[in-house]
Parts: C-alpha cells; structure tokens; sequence
C-alpha cells in the first residue's frame, strides 16, 4: 500500500533524528532501531490488511508467505552483519550495509510485486555501495546521511507512486 510506503520512509527519518551519542552503541543501539523496524513493520501490515480486506485472503497470504522468505536470506544477512558490527563496536560504520543488504532483500521481492519494488531495490543497491564507497574513503561521517536520504527518501517516494496509481 502507498501509505505503507511513505510511513516507512517517515518513521526511518524520525529514527535517524532520534540517533543519539547515548543510543549509537551496544545494546540501546539494537533497542532503538528494532523499535524502528517493528514500527515500520507494524504500519506495513495494518495498511497492506486494510488495502486486502476485499481479495482473496488465501492467495494474498500465500504471496505475503513468499514474498517474506524472499526477503529472508537478504534481512538474514544484515541481522549478522548487524550483530557483528555491535560486538565489534563499530555500529556508526555499519548503515551502508544496511542499505546493501535491504536492496538484495527487496530485489528478490521485487519479482513478485510491482515494479517500482524493484526500482526501489536497484535504489538501495546503488546508493548503498555508493555510500560504502565514500565511507571507506575517508568519509567515514556519510553512512548515517545516506541511509536517513535511502530509508526516507526512496520509501516515501514509492509509496507516493504506488499510492497515486493505485489509491491510498
């Protein structure tokens, strides 16, 4: 749903402004931004319900069932880059994975939804290993930037495209 989309992108913001010195590490690091997620995910499924109610409910819930194990291998892979970023304590440097590894989820999602989904996965992909790339460079200030522009920007974008063509 478009406004799934666009609560995605609001809520990675308001994430990004609530990153602070004393939740950027360790443990609060981990509660801050599953908060975030659990946001997002919760707003996803209420208004992706909402969008359903009048279809099929049987073959929605079985796209839903593949389109998550779709994405499994793709979040799976950022939950242990995550985790070993946090143990290393190196958290700040590890958004551009982020974006890499949601891109891949999101790509294999993509071939069983709209295309903008895709568009959306070739985003993250590019502007993630952009951001790796200034980030090992020397920038080392840029993963925080371009993962609040990425998760924000690119949500709400596709969720103001999906929702114009299809109806909020």
């Amino acid at each position: 749903a478009g406004l799934s989309g666009v609560a995605g992108g609001l809520i990675a913001t308001a994430g990004l402004l609530t990153e602070t010195r004393r939740n950027n590490a360790g443990t609060p690091f981990v509660i801050h931004w599953l908060v975030v997620i659990v946001l997002a995910l919760g707003f996803d499924y209420i208004w992706t319900q909402r969008r359903v109610r009048n279809q099929d409910k049987a073959v929605i819930r079985r796209l839903m069932r593949r389109m998550a194990f779709a994405a499994l291998p793709g979040l799976a892979a950022g939950l242990a880059i995550t985790l070993a970023f946090v143990w290393l304590n190196r958290t700040s440097e590890l958004f551009p994975y982020w974006m890499l590894c949601y891109g891949a989820a999101m790509s294999a999602v993509g071939l069983m939804s709209p295309r903008e989904v895709s568009w959306m996965a070739w985003a993250f992909l590019i502007a993630g290993a952009l951001a790796l790339a200034l980030q090992t460079s020397g920038m080392g200030w840029i993963g925080l930037p371009a993962f609040g522009f990425s998760f924000g920007l690119f949500h709400c974008a596709y969720g103001v495209l999906v929702g114009v063509r299809e109806g909020w």
